[in-house]
């Protein structure tokens, strides 16, 4: 903002004030009157202030350089017309013997308004001209389909993202309906669409839907949207149209939902075919080191089929929107707790939690994940313990899992991590504590541990139903693989 363009606004403004004042102060001395020069000065004097505070504003506005030198290009310009065409007068009418009736302060006069006039006009075309260049960074320079309409459906105007993918030159759809335009030729259903969306924006309401257009190359399935625009009165002035490309997204779900098939019936009817033949080997099978074989057989399907149990859960937790509701959290530990697939002597409660209702926003998955964790820990084959404690705040509730000789493999616990470590974690457990990391952080909660001696504490942070809208709070315990016996923070 250290140009030279407002303070040279400022200068024509202070040059014109002392010009005024000079030339006012002469005639007072002439006429021996007041009043007169006064009241010439008050209108000469309230113009070049008003030249003064336009350069001061402009000197403070949020113009670049090259726009502020701009509006004061058109200051100078509108002084040198202004002055410029009464001089002209003034030639005109010598040369035509005229006499001539107070020239400077008709000079004075045209040539504050003028400039005052014309640092406004500049400074107002700058500030649309910004604005313009804007909207068109969002309009143009945007990965999503997006046009304009006026409230009967008429495309007014359309970005050059759409106009690519279409294919098609803008003047082929700019003043078509919508539904008659080429996007929505893939069928009868979509013109439809296209004409309900009208209908109901132009009532003043929001439409969405997903639907299929055609492209230049391809047909995409599209986050269709159209939004109304009102006045100060509350009438729709224009309609907004909007698509956002979810092909990718939508072929990715349509894998997955094979995937969960797979899972579902082929690959668990296979372990179970697997795990029947297994147990009945090993309860006919008279050698001891085959029924060994075969128990081992028996047990590896056994968590094959937990696995798959898990990955489902976790699939569907990936596509799936997330629901929040207000939950007991001390029922759902109750329940995770009891339903945890190790022996009941092995968890254990810190603090007695059931007298009183702590309701989060959380939903349906967090007593998995809760017990998800419980396994997670526990599953060694040892006779370590999980101590689970609730921790309450004003804002939160901390759940946390104090693991007592637990044998943790820190890649385990690497779920809990960044995504770079995540992706390294291959064992089950490790997913099973990135599940609950994945669904708490979805509740708009925060997933970390941290080391107590050798032994990790793992803590789930929920929000109170209390602090739903309050933003998210920020893990502030990590540890890395590579140091497993990190420093101490604070979980408070």
């Amino acid at each position: 903002m250290d140009d030279w363009s407002g303070a040279g606004v400022v200068a024509l403004g202070v040059v014109a004030t002392a010009a005024s004042v000079v030339h006012y102060l002469r005639e007072t001395a002439e006429l021996g009157s007041v009043v007169g020069p006064t009241i010439a000065l008050a209108l000469n004097g309230g113009l070049a202030a008003g030249i003064v505070g336009a350069g001061w504003r402009l000197r403070r506005s949020e113009l670049s350089a090259n726009e502020r030198r701009r509006v004061a290009r058109w200051a100078v310009t509108g002084l040198v017309v202004s002055v410029g065409t009464v001089a002209t007068t003034y030639l005109v009418q010598i040369y035509e013997g005229q006499t001539v009736i107070e020239p400077t302060f008709q000079l004075l006069i045209v040539g504050e308004a003028g400039t005052l006039a014309a640092t406004l006009a500049g400074y107002y075309a700058a500030q649309s001209a910004m604005t313009a260049r804007r909207f068109e960074a969002v309009f143009d320079n945007t990965y999503q389909f997006t046009g304009m309409m006026a409230p009967d459906g008429t495309v007014i105007e359309v970005n050059e993202t759409a106009q690519s993918f279409v294919g098609v030159d803008y003047s082929a759809i700019v003043g078509e309906k919508l539904w008659e335009t080429y996007f929505f030729r893939t069928g009868p259903e979509t013109r439809e669409t296209a004409r309900e969306a009208v209908d109901r924006a132009s009532d003043g309401e929001f439409f969405r839907d997903q639907i299929r257009i055609r492209g230049d190359d391809r047909d995409a399935i599209v986050d269709f949207s159209v939004r109304p625009v009102l006045d100060d009165a509350g009438d729709v002035q224009l309609l907004i149209p909007e698509g956002r490309d979810i092909t990718a997204l939508e072929r990715r779900t349509e894998h997955l939902d094979v995937l969960h098939r797979f899972l579902r019936h082929n690959v668990r009817n296979k372990l179970s075919v697997v795990r029947g033949y297994a147990e009945r080997l090993h309860e006919t099978v008279p050698d001891p080191d085959r029924r060994a074989h075969a128990r081992r057989v028996r047990d590896s399907a056994d968590d094959l089929a937990s696995a798959t149990a898990l990955v489902n859960e976790l699939s569907n937790a990936v596509v799936d929107d997330v629901d929040t509701e207000p939950t007991d959290v001390t029922s759902v530990l109750d329940e995770a707790v009891e339903s945890a697939d190790v022996p009941a002597e092995r968890v254990r409660r810190l603090t007695e939690w059931t007298a009183d209702t702590v309701e989060v926003t959380a939903g349906d998955r967090l007593s998995l994940s809760v017990r998800l964790v419980v396994d997670s820990l526990l599953d060694d084959g040892g006779d370590g313990t999980v101590a689970v404690d609730l921790r309450r705040a004003d804002d939160h509730v901390d759940v946390e899992f104090q693991c007592e000789g637990c044998d943790v493999a820190p890649s385990e616990l690497s779920a809990l991590e960044d995504a770079e470590a995540r992706s390294q974690t291959q064992h089950p457990d490790g997913v099973g504590l990135w599940f609950a990391k994945s669904v708490v952080e979805g509740y708009g909660g925060t997933a970390d541990y941290r080391y107590t001696g050798d032994d990790p504490l793992i803590r789930l942070r929920l929000r109170t139903v209390t602090a739903a809208a309050a933003p998210s709070p920020q893990p502030d315990a990590t540890t890395t693989e590579s140091d497993p016996s990190p420093p101490e923070p604070s979980l408070d």
